[in-house]
């Protein structure tokens, strides 16, 4: 059992941050909501990034349509970066009360009373670090997250990770060797697989039609260790209102191949973003080119999908 860190070590920024995160939910998502709008308008370049995103997944049916889905996820992004706060300022008990429902759970169950481990992944889609601490507060989970950009956030983010029941581990071989133990153990573990991974971690592979550098980690931890891949995703309710955890069923196709399997991984998680298109974070620069990687595949010779 790791030892949390006591709030008094916090430095007075984070323990501000950290009350922050208290806050009730509908102040907490009106702020983030004004948070969004106000980066969308001073920052070009993640205006543009956005825009672009969005665009080039092809969700959306008319201009019209379009013009619907980006207004509600400028606000959506804002209320996804100040949850961040609420995950980690409460015990996971604290954040499965704000989980009002569950759609799918008997997924999960399933493989519980099957003695599998489970590979729960979830991408950049809806609160995802509530939906971990909400599984965190049914089984016990080992999760690998990689710090925040922010290094003076990294205190608060570990505080909020490191529970009684649920741990974090880092995104590199130690991490991955402790998640092959926990998974081989009967444990279960969550992966956000849209990460973009480092060099020779990945294969180029389609997403919404585009080459995007795709992790082969999920597919490798499944096909060695038997766990059942489950999909899941904790949908913003409106108003402050909480969450709703959707649990979509297993996906147990990986082959081994890491070709096939990071093309079968996208998607995955295509299906789970399309449910929700305005709560993905299209910010987020998924088609970047790792510094030390080969030269991005074509349209011409990926995987069809």
């Amino acid at each position: 059992m790791q030892t949390q860190p006591s709030i008094n070590k916090l430095s007075l920024p984070l323990r501000l941050l950290k009350t922050v995160g208290r806050l009730p939910m509908p102040i907490v998502h009106a702020v983030g909501w004004l948070l969004g709008w106000f980066v969308y308008l001073i920052d070009s370049k993640y205006r543009q990034r956005i825009k672009q995103n969005l665009k080039t997944a092809n969700l959306t049916s008319s201009t019209s349509h379009y013009s619907r889905i980006l207004f509600k996820n400028v606000g959506e992004s804002g209320k996804a970066l100040l949850e961040l706060l609420c995950a980690w300022s409460r015990t996971p008990t604290e954040v499965a009360y704000l989980c009002k429902k569950t759609t799918g759970w008997s997924h999960v169950e399933a493989a519980r009373e099957q003695g599998k481990s489970i590979l729960f992944i979830t991408p950049h889609l809806g609160a995802y670090e509530v939906g971990g601490h909400f599984l965190a507060s049914k089984l016990p989970l080992l999760a690998m997250f990689r710090p925040p950009k922010l290094k003076w956030l990294a205190p608060l983010m570990q505080e909020g990770r490191d529970r009684d029941d649920s741990n974090a581990v880092s995104a590199d071989g130690s991490g991955v060797r402790k998640l092959l133990k926990a998974l081989k153990s009967g444990s279960s573990t969550m992966i956000l697989p849209d990460q973009v991974p480092g060099n020779g971690d990945g294969e180029w592979a389609p997403f919404f039609g585009r080459p995007a550098y795709t992790m082969t980690l999920a597919a490798r931890l499944a096909v060695s260790t038997g766990a059942v891949v489950i999909p899941f995703f904790a949908e913003r309710l409106s108003f402050g209102r909480g969450y709703h955890v959707h649990f979509l069923p297993p996906e147990n196709g990986f082959t081994g191949d890491k070709t096939i399997d990071a093309a079968l991984l996208n998607q995955i998680v295509e299906k789970l973003i399309r449910q929700q298109p305005e709560q993905y974070l299209w910010s987020y620069n998924r088609f970047k080119t790792p510094k030390s990687s080969s030269t991005p595949a074509t349209k011409d010779n990926l995987p069809a999908n």
